[in-house]
C-alpha cells in the first residue's frame, strides 16, 4: 500500500495532532493574543482546540485551554499508523498539515 512507502531526508517533519494536546494555565492578564503570541500559534488555531471558547470570550486565571501540540515523524511511520496511534483522523492530520503534498510520504 503506498501509505507505507517511507524516504529518510535529512530534517524532521512534525505533524500538528490534536490527540496529544498540551494544556495551557491561564494566567492574570491572558488574552488569546497574548497566549497565541507566547506560544507561536494563531488564535485561530487556540479556538479550533478549545471549541467552548469564542473569541470575546473573557478568559480567567486557573482556566485551562487545550493547545496542539507537534508530533515527530519517526523512521517507520505512516499517516495511517500515526492517525491509528493517536486517535484521529487522517482528514484531521490532513487540516493541520497543509503543507503534505504527497499523502504516501512523510519523512522522518
Amino acid at each position: 500500500m503506498a501509505f507505507h512507502r517511507i524516504m529518510s531526508v535529512l530534517f524532521p517533519l512534525l505533524l500538528a495532532t490534536q490527540a496529544e494536546a498540551k494544556d495551557y494555565l491561564i494566567r492574570k492578564g491572558d488574552n488569546l493574543t497574548k497566549i497565541s503570541n507566547r506560544i507561536s500559534s494563531s488564535v485561530e488555531e487556540i479556538l479550533s482546540c478549545n471549541p467552548s471558547i469564542k473569541p470575546s470570550s473573557k478568559l480567567h486565571p486557573g482556566q485551562h485551554l487545550k493547545l496542539e501540540q507537534d508530533y515527530k515523524v519517526k523512521t517507520g511511520d505512516s499517516l495511517l499508523g500515526i492517525v491509528y496511534d493517536n486517535g484521529i483522523t487522517l482528514s484531521e492530520v490532513l487540516d493541520f498539515n497543509p503543507q503534505l503534498k504527497d499523502q504516501d510520504l512523510i519523512y522522518p
